[in-house]
């Protein structure tokens, strides 16, 4: 049921950027990819293909205010059994709202989040609400730093695994658009939790990202996005532990008259990825 909710925040978000060609902006998107994984204490190395469908829209609430909506759905398909009992990643979502000031060139803001994590095994569907600050700051012109930092706190009712519980998250990076049609980012995420394969057995989390974006069209509406990702999923007191690389191709539409280079400097950076991917690995560490 609470996938549902996914839909229509996508289905507006089309509906409305080719309906209102007025001050809002945003985009809509798909992508495909491949991952690789390892388990190091079962000695375990699977492969998956996965898909995503994304999207945002951000308009302007005063002279110096913006709010951006944005939502992702992402699925997995395994080709073995890495993760046990069978308890393989279903569909998964996450949404979130920013409120951004602007100061001069600079950005600040704040967020909320909240995703879904289920797996086909019963007792293992994680809910996790995050909440933080973040901010975007111009240190050359073509040049641009920027971070997120916040709190996370994961629901789960049935099994012993906590998930993405009582963490705190860094996201930070930069990004270079000197480049006539291309936004190139580096970033790193870390997060550490209280409790997260079990009680008392926090989190240790990290992942990295080099993403990128190209136009293909006259005015860049139109973008090839990439990227490349490593993560390490740890528990303490645990020999387990997952790493992970992603690869993934696919594309975006901007609309409203906006790019993605546009959109990156009115500092909409998009949400943390690493508290929904360190929560989908939880059963592998069982």
């Amino acid at each position: 049921m609470r996938k549902r909710i996914f839909y229509p925040i996508i289905g507006a978000l089309v509906i409305y950027g080719v309906a209102v060609q007025a001050e809002p902006v945003g985009y809509v998107g798909a992508s495909i990819g491949q991952s690789w994984a390892e388990n190091h204490s079962d000695d375990d190395n699977k492969r998956a293909g996965f898909g995503s469908v994304n999207g945002a829209i951000a308009d302007s609430i005063s002279s110096t205010g913006t709010v951006v909506l944005e939502a992702e759905l992402r699925e997995d398909k395994h080709s073995a059994d890495i993760l046990d009992n069978g308890d393989d990643m279903k569909l998964q979502y996450q949404i979130g709202v920013h409120y951004l000031h602007d100061i001069g060139e600079n950005k600040i803001g704040a967020f909320v989040a909240y995703n879904e994590t289920p797996h086909y095994g019963g007792d293992e569907d994680y809910r996790t609400a995050l909440v933080g600050v973040e901010g975007l700051f111009t240190v050359a012109p073509e040049t641009t730093l920027f971070g997120q930092l916040g709190y996370g706190h994961a629901k789960n009712d049935g099994a012993s695994s906590r998930g993405f519980e009582d963490g705190y998250f860094v996201r930070v990076g930069g990004a270079y658009t000197g480049f006539e049609n291309t936004i190139l980012k580096l970033e790193a995420e870390l997060a550490g939790t209280e409790e997260y394969e079990d009680s008392h057995e926090g989190g240790d989390l990290k992942k990295y990202n080099f993403l990128g974006e190209t136009g293909i069209n006259s005015d860049n509406s139109l973008a090839v996005t990439y990227g490349v990702s490593y993560g390490t999923y740890r528990a303490s007191g645990d020999d387990d532990n997952v790493e992970e690389t992603m690869v993934n191709l696919g594309f975006r539409y901007y609309f409203g008259g906006t790019t993605a280079t546009k959109m990156h400097n009115a500092g909409i950076i998009g949400l943390p990825t690493l508290p929904a991917r360190a929560t989908s690995w939880v059963p592998a560490l069982d």
